[in-house]
Parts: structure tokens; C-alpha cells; sequence
């Protein structure tokens, strides 16, 4: 099937390949086959795997009004890589689509690649490595008078012929680019690294700074307070959109109910829950039936989900939380919140908050539901001291994270604390709380620190490795 500028356009996010497209190419009329979809930007970009004359291209098709403007942005930046001797996708040929909507772009097909997101894990010397190169490739573009305003790990591309950035569109040429301004895109370089490697930001900094003929050890505080900045710049950014509708969320708002859905999740069983949830909690196993929350494992086809109703304990109650954020919204924030900085916690699915003119009522918070040991039940079930000494550094880890991100649990009673796959997963988040002040970070961290300590007050060698743990964050 042909698809016009005006058709891939009013498709919006629904566009599924494989479609046909007619470019004009070097004044020839060329049928290219869209085969698979790549990235989506809803009415503005589509870039997609694309066959033409029996030639694999990555192509990048912009619509719209500003078309023209974006197409350029991404040519020249392209080419400004390439002139800076940093090996990108090269750009082969470019056009526009035959009925003038639009412009094209082709570039070189990287075939078997790999995001460096995938390959920068914990313990793995190649992807250290990688990280490495892709912070002296960063050296490298600042020396040539280039930012890259996008410069995420998933832009970096590990091939069988080295280390490519891609993304033209986000590489901006500037006349003279200060040192404040190449190390606050490396800032925004490190803030968007996993949380795990933050411990060699030091060295990572200091092979920065030997490419660039510079003293690592007069702008490490520097780049230290660039960093926070970023980071909270960043979050502030995300934490806007997780309640409207965009590429991540889908929102569904009227007068009687608010929900909002995680897009890649979305699925007929979840809507279907989503359209039946107080039938679904009566008919399903109960892991919790409180007064102020009721708590249930929900089946639908292959798929188990964990649904938390917040209840409305009386007429005083419903009055009191009807003009606050529900607790349902807040667990919301908070799960996104983790899984943004790869806290593991289940992954958050939907939220729906029942409304009366406008005021909340019941509230639910939708995850996966995860079939794993608690805590306590881990350290039974593996009676081993290697495993528990594994576990007591785990909670030192994400100790340390809840400071660096100035975030207290609330509840840490260890049943809220899951071992699932080498990883220690974090639930019950509506007590979760972040903080804006030092004083009270460490004041909310100490009520954690104390509540963490009765887990374990049975057992005298548990509780001294434990309180170890926690004394090696500086609580």
C-alpha cells in the first residue's frame, strides 16, 4: 500500500509497516518499501527501514509544515559529524516525497547493531569500554565546536566497525564553544547514564579531561553541581508528562473518571480491567483487604496483574482526599519515578482515579505482578551467608540511590522489598516521598533507617550485618 504525506501524517501513532512511499531522488521517481518502523515522532517524523532498488537504507521521512527545517537540521548535522572525523551513518542521498509533503533523507544501513544502553551493564568490561570511547568521542565533537543535545546511550550505536553517534538533528555547530558549555553537555551525557555507574563518573571525567588537555581535578565540583542540575531539570521534565496524554502515556479524562495508561503496555486485557476493576477485585485472589486499600492478583489471559484500590473509609474521608491527589496518583509518580532512574519496582501499568464533578474518589494503581520471595522470606528460603551478605549490600545500594535522588520510602518494613532476578524490587510506593531540603532527606532517611533495622532484630547476626550495611552509607 502507497501512503501519502497527508496519510502518514493523519496515521499519528498507528502506523504499522509494511507501507510504500514515492520519493523524488536526484529528479527520479522512486518507490521506497517501508519495512519495519524504527522511531515515530506522530505527525513530524518517521524513520523506518526502507528498500529502495533492491538497496537497504535507514530513511527518514519529515512532515509537516517544518519539514524543510528538520530535514536540514538533520543533513547538516550529519555532515558536521562526519567533517569532525566521528563516525555516524553516513547520509547517501536525499529527496522529498512526490506529492511535496515532505522531505526524505537516506542514509547507510547499520546492519547487527547494538545500543550501548544494552551492553553498559554492571561488571562488564567491554561495555566499560565502550563507555570510555563514547566519552572521548564526546571530547572529540567538543574539540571540533559540537554538542550533541541528545546525547543519550541508545544514540550511541556499537557495530562490528567501532562505536557510531547518531541523531544529526541533535548536533549543534556553535562559533566558539565555551568550556562551561562542553562540560554541561557532558553533564547531560552523565545524568543519563545508569544510576550503578555513577561511581566512575570520576574516572570517566578524567578521560574527558586528558583528551581535551585539561586537569580533571579542577572541575570535578564543577561538573558536580552540573550534574545535579541536570538531573533535576530532567526529572522535573518527566514528572510533567506522566499524567497527559503523549508518546510514553495515553490519557483518558472525562467528568466521571481520569486514567492514564502506559502506551507500550496497553493491551484489550488491561483495558478491559481498566473497565472492570471493582468486578475484577471481588472475583480475584486477595493479597491485601485493608480499610484504607484492598489489594488483588488479577488474571487476564496469559497475563497476572497486581490492581490496589484506595478506599474511601467514610463521608469525613472521601471529604478530606476529594481536592488531594489520590494515593493512587502518587504511586503513579513514584513507580515512573523508579523505573526513570532504573530502580527496579514492579512495572507501573495504569492509574484511574474515579471523579465526581470534578472532585476524586476511589483511586487504583494498576502494576505487573511479580512472583518473588520478600526479604525475610529470601534470607530463609537461602540460609546461605554469601546470598544475605548479597542482599545487605543491595539495600546498601539502594540506600545510597535514595540519597543521591533525595527520596525516602515511608514504609520499609521488609515485605515491601521483593528479590526478583539479582535485583531487589521495591513496592507499597504512596508513602514515597521527595525531598527539596537536606535537613529533611536525612531526617525521612533516618525514620527508614530505623524501620529497616526492626526487620531484623530477631536474629543478632542478621541485624549486625544489616546495620553494617546501612552504616556504610553514612545514615
Amino acid at each position: 500500500m502507497t501512503l501519502s504525506s497527508s496519510q502518514l501524517i493523519a496515521a499519528g501513532r498507528v502506523l504499522e509497516a509494511p507501507f510504500e512511499v514515492e520519493l523524488e531522488l536526484s529528479g527520479e521517481l522512486k518507490a521506497a518499501q517501508c519495512l519495519e518502523v524504527l522511531r515515530l515522532v506522530p505527525g513530524r517524523r518517521v524513520v523506518a527501514k526502507m528498500v529502495v532498488d533492491g538497496e537497504t537504507f535507514l530513511g527518514k521521512l519529515f512532515l509537516g509544515s517544518d519539514a524543510s527545517k528538520y530535514c536540514l537540521r538533520e543533513k547538516n548535522g550529519v555532515e558536521a559529524l562526519h567533517n569532525a572525523g566521528i563516525k555516524t551513518a553516513p547520509l547517501v542521498g536525499g529527496g522529498r516525497l512526490h506529492d511535496r509533503g515532505g522531505e526524505a533523507l537516506l542514509m547507510e544501513y547499520l546492519p547487527n547493531i547494538s545500543h550501548l544502553s544494552a551492553l553498559a551493564q554492571p561488571s562488564s568490561e567491554s561495555g566499560n569500554e565502550l563507555l570510555c570511547s563514547a566519552v572521548e568521542m564526546l571530547a572529540k565533537l567538543h574539540d571540533n565546536g559540537l554538542e550533541h543535545q541528545d546525547c543519550h546511550l541508545d544514540n550511541f550505536l556499537v557495530t562490528d566497525q567501532g562505536l557510531y553517534l547518531v541523531d544529526g538533528d541533535a548536533v549543534k555547530q556553535r562559533n566558539q564553544l565555551t568550556d562551561e558549555q562542553a562540560l554541561l553537555n557532558l553533564a547531560l551525557f552523565f545524568v543519563q547514564l545508569p544510576l550503578f555507574l555513577m561511581p566512575q563518573l570520576p574516572e570517566l571525567t578524567h578521560i574527558y579531561c586528558r583528551c581535551r588537555g585539561w586537569h580533571s581535578g579542577e572541575i570535578k565540583s564543577q561538573l558536580n553541581v552540573l550534574v545535579r542540575q541536570q538531573r533535576a531539570d530532567r526529572q522535573r521534565r518527566f514528572l510533567k508528562k506522566i499524567y497527559r496524554d503523549c508518546t510514553q502515556f495515553k490519557v483518558d479524562q472525562s467528568k466521571s473518571r481520569f486514567v492514564v495508561v502506559d502506551r507500550v503496555e496497553e493491551s484489550e486485557e488491561l483495558i478491559d480491567l481498566i473497565d472492570h476493576l471493582d468486578e475484577a477485585i471481588a472475583t480475584s485472589e486477595l493479597l491485601k483487604d485493608g480499610n484504607s486499600a484492598t489489594v488483588a492478583k488479577v488474571v487476564r489471559g496469559n497475563r497476572s496483574f497486581v490492581v490496589k484500590r484506595y478506599n474511601m473509609k467514610s463521608l469525613s474521608h472521601r471529604l478530606k482526599r476529594c481536592l488531594q491527589p489520590s494515593r493512587a496518583w502518587l504511586s503513579w509518580r513514584n513507580a515512573q519515578l523508579l523505573c526513570f532512574y532504573g530502580v527496579a519496582t514492579p512495572k507501573p501499568l495504569a492509574m484511574v482515579e474515579q471523579r465526581v464533578a470534578g472532585l476524586r474518589g476511589k483511586a487504583y494503581f494498576i502494576t505487573d505482578y511479580v512472583e518473588a520471595p520478600s526479604a525475610q522470606a529470601f534470607v530463609e528460603q537461602v540460609g546461605d551467608v554469601e546470598q544475605t551478605q548479597w542482599l545487605a549490600q543491595q539495600f546498601k545500594l539502594l540506600f545510597s540511590l535514595m540519597r543521591l535522588l533525595s527520596i525516602s520510602h515511608g514504609d520499609f518494613k521488609e515485605s515491601n522489598f521483593l528479590v526478583k532476578n539479582d535485583a531487589l524490587c521495591v513496592i507499597d510506593l504512596d508513602s514515597m516521598q521527595l525531598h527539596h531540603s537536606e535537613k529533611a532527606l536525612m531526617s525521612a532517611l533516618a525514620k527508614d533507617g530505623e524501620r529497616f533495622m526492626k526487620n531484623w532484630s530477631a536474629d543478632p547476626r542478621l541485624s549486625a550485618m544489616m546495620s553494617q550495611a546501612l552504616s556504610d552509607t553514612s545514615l
